[in-house]
């Protein structure tokens, strides 16, 4: 969030670096990402589970037992955890998340407001789904939507982690996350620099190392 002088912070310069770089936006942004949930058809987070329902409302909560980013329903049904992230978003989501633990810029950036909901809810295999009778229900599918304070802390993430990708992730989205289109501008410059040749920008790297706490392991 851009503050005039002199209550900007080193986020908001960082945010103010990347408009000027990579025409990302220097204001709050909304992040959205639908993905299924694991765990949620195992006790005792498949009880939970069944008492959702499409559009009730859920947040993320860093569990630090298990390393992984849980799902927990924000409503009058809470009962516990209902499942979890797969380990490939809960890996960068885990970041995200991560932030004001960290040090500097990371520090001060924040997730505003966490509006995630339940998208759909399978309790019985589709009758029409050869195959389908073979697998564990419920099946739990929630969309993310996630208020950030500042758009480079996540925009840093996925194009370190998915810059090479011969297609963009559903993390990655750009329909639902257009603040995203950038990432794609970066794509087209890792391939025009013969792969090899690609230099990371100066700022994503020096970001990277802040989100992942450098060698200091902070």
């Amino acid at each position: 969030m851009i503050r005039s002088e002199p209550d900007t912070t080193q986020a908001d310069l960082r945010a103010l670096d990347f408009a000027r770089q990579f025409g990302l936006t220097a204001e709050p942004v909304l992040y959205r990402y639908e993905t299924g949930v694991a765990y949620c058809c195992r006790e005792p987070y498949k009880s939970c589970a069944c008492l959702l329902e499409p559009g009730d409302p859920v947040c993320l909560r860093p569990d630090r037992l298990s390393r992984s980013i849980a799902i927990w329903p924000s409503s009058a049904k809470a009962c516990g955890p209902a499942g979890f992230l797969y380990a490939q978003d809960a890996a960068f989501m885990g970041l995200l998340l991560d932030c004001p633990a960290r040090q500097g810029a990371c520090a001060q950036t924040r997730i505003l407001d966490d509006t995630s909901l339940v998208s759909q809810v399978l309790l019985a295999p589709p009758p029409s789904l050869a195959g389908a009778q073979r697998l564990r229900y419920p099946k739990l599918t929630v969309e993310l939507r996630l208020r950030l304070s500042h758009a480079w802390p996540l925009f840093t993430i996925l194009a370190v982690l998915h810059l090479k990708d011969d297609q963009l992730p559903a993390c990655a989205g750009l329909r639902p996350n257009p603040w995203l289109e950038p990432l794609a501008g970066l794509r087209q410059a890792y391939r025009s620099g013969l792969y090899d040749a690609f230099v990371l920008p100066d700022q994503i790297a020096a970001a990277w190392l802040d989100l992942t706490g450098g060698l200091t392991g902070r």
